[in-house]
């Protein structure tokens, strides 16, 4: 579907509250305080999207077999890509630049929908920090048991779910290391840490794919994946194996903080057709890997393969295991910061008074990104750092302590992609483009069918992982 140059309320593009329709003009100014470009947004997005559900893919193939896990798979790159794409294209719309999805979606569609967003966004991201600490914790005791005994034992695979206690010393390691990190003042600030998260993830998904590879030649599996007991059980797995699908692919809630750290170079092309680039390319590459990883590792150990690809015992040689499990960890490290940059930016806003430097937006004007800080809001701008560091290390004391007591880290990535996909990865980002681009006719009668079957689908999927996530704490 053809992206027509967006519309947005209001003259000039600035004020939504007039109600009017017109095309809005590109920026003909330099953007000095942005320094971001398409490479940098797609080693962003790589790190968002790459992350450790890739070893989980598996194992959500396992509960959908042959028949029904690659062709979900494909069909929910296409759903991403798609509305992604035109998220990017309401983000892009005129001369203003908002620095969140909240405020995005605030300027388009008003104050109730902002704040369900910018819950939405705390909530979710909130639940990847966890779920990231968890994999994270994992993946360190896997390299401590390959060393120590030559090696990854069947205890490690078994750490991902259930004995959490096991894990405290890694989850409070790996939580150290983000009390440093989490100061970065905004997501532009962390554009290194992305680069390093991309290469990491790349290194451990093609470990991944080549391990699985070597076992590939069983051609295990079956057309209908995993048996069960009852028709109930079979249902329930598969949604949870598609909410598994939904996070892996999804990063709705960090693709407006990614384009505006792109910068607009006069009479070149806009950030809009450069973050265009960032999203088709890196959600490519990431497609590719997915599907290679989980028809590889489904084909390799069949119904058996475990929620972690790269915690079954002997799956290859000692070396390996231990770099791909740090390259683990160190993409964890990054992607944590991806996700929890824009939760810090909505608490200090909320919550923290900020200084008011030479630059900064003032109250009731449309939101901007200022010449010094890359990330403001209409009535703050950076706080001052002694608050800032108590706030940010409360979150993340916070999401540690939460990862050493939820029970299993599968359950919680397919609850995360089912409260995530529909709400922010599909209904807000077709609603703002046909909010700021006026479609009419067939394609608005399409992408409000599209919007009304995703919901059910979604419900589905949270009702299961939900069912799953209780039964786990109750068998634990």
């Amino acid at each position: 579907m053809a992206l027509q140059q967006p519309l947005l309320a209001g003259p000039g593009g600035g004020d939504v509250e007039d109600g009017s329709l017109q095309p809005l003009q590109p920026k003909s100014e330099p953007d000095s305080h942005r320094h971001g470009t398409a490479l940098t947004a797609s080693a962003h997005i790589v790190t968002a999207v790459i992350g450790a559900g890739v070893l989980a893919l598996p194992h959500s193939i396992a509960w959908l077999g042959w028949l029904g896990g690659p062709a979900l798979l494909a069909l929910f790159y296409l759903l991403t890509w798609l509305n992604a794409a035109l998220l990017a294209a309401a983000a892009a719309a005129g001369s203003t630049r908002h620095a969140s999805y909240a405020d995005l979606v605030g300027a388009a569609l008003g104050p109730g929908p902002r704040a369900a967003v910018a819950a939405l966004q705390i909530g979710i991201n909130g639940l990847a920090s966890v779920a990231y600490t968890i994999a994270a914790a994992a993946c360190a005791r896997a390299v401590r048991t390959s060393l120590a005994c030559h090696g990854v034992s069947a205890g490690a695979g078994a750490a991902n779910c259930g004995d959490q206690a096991a894990l405290w010393r890694e989850i409070a390691a790996f939580g150290a290391a983000q009390l440093a990190a989490s100061q970065l003042p905004s997501l532009d600030d962390a554009a290194w840490s992305s680069a390093v998260g991309a290469a990491t993830s790349l290194v451990y998904s093609l470990a991944a794919l080549g391990l699985s590879l070597l076992h590939a030649t069983e051609r295990r599996g079956t057309s209908t994946g995993i048996p069960a007991a009852t028709a109930e059980e079979k249902t329930l797995g598969a949604l949870s194996a598609l909410g598994g699908i939904a996070f892996a692919l999804a990063f709705p809630t960090v693709l407006v903080e990614v384009q505006a750290t792109i910068r607009e170079v006069p009479g070149g092309r806009r950030a809009g057709a450069a973050m265009q680039r960032a999203i088709a390319g890196s959600l490519l590459v990431s497609f590719l890997l997915y599907m290679g990883v989980g028809v590889a590792g489904y084909a390799a150990f069949g119904n058996e393969v475990p929620d972690n690809v790269l915690a079954i015992p002997h799956i290859g040689p000692t070396w390996v295991l231990v770099v791909a499990n740090c390259a683990v960890i160190l993409h964890l490290l990054s992607a944590y910061q991806v996700y929890s940059q824009p939760v810090f930016a909505a608490l200090e806003r909320a919550l923290l008074p900020a200084r008011d430097p030479l630059g900064a937006t003032k109250a009731g004007q449309a939101l901007v990104v200022s010449e010094t800080h890359p990330v403001v809001t209409p009535d703050h701008s950076e706080p001052a750092w002694p608050a800032r560091l108590v706030l940010r290390s409360a979150y993340v004391v916070l999401a540690t302590a939460l990862a050493a007591l939820l029970p299993c880290f599968s359950q919680i990535l397919g609850l995360i992609g089912a409260l995530l996909f529909w709400p922010a990865g599909v209904y807000f980002p077709i609603t703002l483009y046909l909010q700021v681009t006026g479609r009419r006719g067939w394609q608005r009668c399409v992408l409000l069918t599209l919007t009304i079957l995703l919901f059910f689908v979604s419900l589905a999927v949270a009702g299961a992982a939900v069912h799953g996530l209780v039964l786990e704490v109750l068998r634990n």
